[in-house]
């Protein structure tokens, strides 16, 4: 009889350490990782770090803000890691000069920005204005200015005015006190680097084949923000030009009024890159572009095109 009270007892053990093994390898905690809370974006395993997407969801973009002196007080090196990107001490509203028309300048409510309205075609024979708004390091500005926007300046860039405006949802505030800007851009320090090199590019090479080109070798590569010296060499452009723009004080007023022209869109940016034609911007132009940009672009045109 002691031996069945044995084999008894041995069972009863065996499942309570059973149970005790299921407790301790960690199902709630494994749960806790992939919690409902991660699963609205992707995030990197390995670092887990929760990274929200470009779109509109309303998730948190957590910037590095970073102070950046003035050039009248203290000299900052090129190249630096944060990305040397600094707006001029000029006042808000104050005409900055337009870098793809040299001598032209826009006030700071440019009317240009872009406005709520009906789309309406081009008069008879007239190109077609396209603004772009984006920015460097954005994965959906990377793949519309490959795939979309460069493929068709190529095949109709004697229909269209393009323009680009690299700044997005970055955001910049000046301190009088302490003559001093401080940053916040999309994807960080990097990209603000980015576009003010993109910015300088456009300012030092208004032809728009010639920025386009070096832009789109630059969002061709993963880390757009560190390509320039290689696309500048790629497309035979002075690269010692750029860099000395994006990091002195041109590189700091192209990257504000770009700013300004950013911040008076009507309606506001909410996703980049943010598209108007004709100065107008429209859900269904932004949806159309974004899948077929050089359909927008002929239905804009009033004249028949062979490429269309």
């Amino acid at each position: 009889m002691w031996w069945l009270v044995l084999v008894c007892w041995t069972l009863v053990v065996a499942r309570l350490q059973n149970v005790e093994a299921q407790s301790s390898y960690g199902y709630n905690s494994r749960y806790d990782f992939n919690r409902r809370s991660h699963a609205a974006y992707p995030s990197y395993i390995r670092t887990r770090i929760i990274n929200p997407s470009n779109i509109g969801t309303g998730g948190v973009y957590q910037s590095t803000r970073v102070i950046y002196p003035s050039a009248n007080t203290v000299n900052n090196p090129s190249n630096t890691p944060f990305g040397v990107a600094y707006p001029s001490n000029t006042a808000f509203g104050v005409a900055y000069p337009n870098t793809n028309t040299p001598g032209e300048r826009y006030p700071g409510n440019v009317p240009n920005a872009g406005t709520v309205g009906v789309f309406t075609s081009t008069a008879k024979g007239d190109k077609v204005n396209l603004d772009v708004y984006y920015e460097t390091n954005c994965p959906d500005s990377m793949r519309f200015i490959v795939n979309q926007l460069s493929p068709t300046f190529r095949d109709l860039e004697n229909i269209v005015d393009v323009r680009l405006i690299p700044f997005g949802k970055a955001r910049a505030s000046y301190d009088p006190t302490s003559n001093k800007y401080e940053f916040q851009c999309h994807h960080g320090f990097a990209e603000c680097y980015g576009n003010t090199v993109q910015g300088c590019a456009i300012s030092l090479y208004p032809d728009v084949e010639t920025h386009l080109n070096f832009i789109s070798c630059m969002e061709s590569y993963p880390r757009p923000s560190d390509s320039g010296q290689k696309c500048a060499r790629r497309q035979s452009l002075d690269w010692r030009k750029i860099s000395k723009c994006a990091d002195g004080e041109e590189g700091k007023q192209i990257l504000f009024r770009n700013g300004e022209l950013t911040k008076a869109l009507q309606p506001a940016v909410t996703f980049v890159p943010w598209i108007n034609i004709n100065k107008v911007h429209t859900d269904s132009i932004q949806r159309k572009s974004l899948r077929n940009l050089k359909s927008v672009i002929c239905d804009a045109y009033k004249r028949p095109h062979p490429k269309c």
